[in-house]
């Protein structure tokens, strides 16, 4: 079992109140419409959760099955931290595919937003046959790059390129790069703190060395909170540049403000 290092992920982060949340992510407010790129998060997160709720039960029946059992360690504790780690890394993972889904859609769909000072070479220009091979190339090479900025670069860009910004309030997008920070530190560090991290971020400025730990309730907490930003995102940027989606109807009463 690892030393707990005394940080629960997301303590800074409060749990939502539902009438702020989007039903769909375990609030009450209605989501109108959803695009393509929303609705391809939610069929991979339902493949996450479904993941999750299978081996959380793995767990509890191995813990039940050596209750009783002298000098047994079922492991539960490492396995559940594993478990959080990976909900935490692959909704992040998820939450980032799908602005890069939703950059393509507002090319696709708005391609005068491509109209820049940079050049494109001659050569890579004369490689397609129609203008509409030509923009959909560029729009992929211009998302290809917008991935590789920090959330909070790529929030900049978006609202100096678009007059668009991803999340309504400065506190929302640190949260939300916090999050992206806490993912590069499980996917490049073994989860432990880095200078770099720590230098970037002020909430981990007095973990430097230490090791993150997970909890369930803070786990949740960081969940919701990238679900309700999909849906956030997807609903304005819907309605700012009039990208194709597809009307979600209202949900059966017991699935609304759920878990």
């Amino acid at each position: 079992m690892r030393p707990n290092t005394g940080f629960k992920l997301g303590n800074h982060m409060p749990l939502s109140h539902s009438d702020d949340l989007y039903w769909l992510a375990g609030g009450t407010k209605m989501v109108p419409t959803a695009t393509a790129p929303a609705m391809a998060f939610v069929n991979e997160h339902s493949r996450l959760l479904d993941f999750a709720l299978f081996a959380t039960q793995a767990f509890l029946d191995k813990a039940n099955a050596s209750i009783g059992v002298e000098n047994s360690s079922d492991g539960s504790d490492d396995n559940d931290e594993m478990l959080q780690e990976l909900i935490l890394t692959r909704t992040v993972d998820n939450f980032l595919c799908f602005l890069s889904d939703l950059l393509a859609l507002i090319y696709k769909t708005k391609p005068q937003m491509l109209r820049s000072s940079e050049q494109e070479r001659l050569d890579f220009v004369l490689n397609f046959e129609s203008m509409d091979e030509l923009r959909a190339a560029v729009a992929e090479k211009k998302v290809e790059r917008l991935s590789y900025l920090g959330l909070r670069d790529l929030n900049d860009s978006l609202r100096g390129q678009m007059g668009f910004e991803l999340f309504g309030s400065p506190k929302d997008l640190n949260e939300a790069a916090v999050l992206v920070e806490m993912r590069n530190i499980c996917v490049h560090a073994r989860g432990v703190v880095g200078a770099t991290s720590a230098r970037r971020f002020a909430e981990f400025k007095d973990l430097l060395g230490k090791r993150l730990d997970f909890s369930h309730e803070r786990i949740r907490a960081c969940r919701k909170f990238l679900e309700n930003a999909v849906f956030d995102i997807d609903v304005r940027a819907t309605e700012k540049f009039s990208l194709p989606c597809c009307k979600v109807p209202k949900p059966p009463s017991h699935l609304i403000g759920g878990e």
